[in-house]
């Protein structure tokens, strides 16, 4: 193996591949429209057994949003 690896180093670079110039890929345009009049809310609910039964907690959020330059503000 250390011999195909030595060889193929030894080679000229004319006897290596040309890989063709390729453009970048364009960038994802990436578009997010938050709710602006009502607050966006998410719940999360958290069920875990235990020994003496079930454990259950569940938690609320009201996250609004606000425009801030060119930008948005979360609350």
């Amino acid at each position: 193996m250390l011999a195909g690896a030595l060889l193929l180093l030894a080679q000229p670079e004319s006897a290596l591949p040309v890989i063709p110039e390729s453009s970048p890929c364009p960038a994802a345009t990436i578009t997010f429209a938050p709710p602006l009049d009502t607050p966006l809310v998410l719940i999360r609910r958290i069920e875990r057994p235990l020994a003496n039964g079930i454990f259950i907690q569940t938690v609320t959020y009201a996250v609004s949003f606000t425009r801030s330059g060119r930008g948005y503000r979360m609350r």
